[in-house]
């Protein structure tokens, strides 16, 4: 209704809330389908959430497209984000970093600490598979305060649980023990 009566800002709200409950559910043709109709107007929310779809499927090439065009048009934290996971499940540790670390200044910059979190466990994945393990582990300790300091206990389990993996890579019993 709120298309036909050519509202796209309410037809972009309504929709972001149905796409939330169909991205739980799985139903991604449906989600996609729902968000193009709303593209007769170029719009970074509409594009993010099939970047998302897309990428939740693993067709990561379709969302690093729909990530880039999202973020063409509004440079937002959570566009970076997904792009740079696109890229990281490409196999593009410098795009994905580029990106990543765009998302983490933005979301610093905003005071998005969940999302500072997110993006740093993103690069954190880049530095594990580079062997960069000092890195990762200095990305784990921050992710792992931010946990804390947000009531986050799954995120700290998992951000202690990685540095333990870390420590056991790096042969350091004595500080993973605790971790774990």
């Amino acid at each position: 209704h709120y298309l036909a009566a050519g509202d796209l800002e309410d037809a972009r709200a309504v929709t972001a809330r149905i796409s939330g409950y169909l991205e739980k559910r799985g139903y991604y043709t449906e989600l996609i389908r729902l968000n193009q109709e709303l593209l007769g107007e170029p719009h970074a929310e509409p594009m993010t959430w099939i970047a998302r779809s897309y990428l939740d499927q693993g067709d990561y090439g379709r969302a690093r497209e729909w990530y880039g065009r999202a973020v063409e048009i509004a440079p937002v934290a959570s566009a970076y984000n997904g792009l740079g996971m696109a890229y990281l499940y490409l196999g593009k540790h410098d795009q994905a970093r580029e990106n990543l670390q765009k998302a983490v200044d933005i979301y610093i910059s905003e005071g998005d600490r969940a999302g500072e979190a997110a993006g740093l466990q993103g690069l954190a994945s880049i530095d594990m598979e580079k062997s960069e393990f000092e890195a990762a582990h200095l990305k784990l300790q921050r992710i792992a305060e931010i946990s804390k300091g947000l009531g986050d206990l799954q995120g700290l389990a998992a951000a202690l649980q990685e540095m333990a993996r870390v420590d056991t890579i790096r042969h350091d019993y004595e500080a993973a023990r605790p971790r774990l």
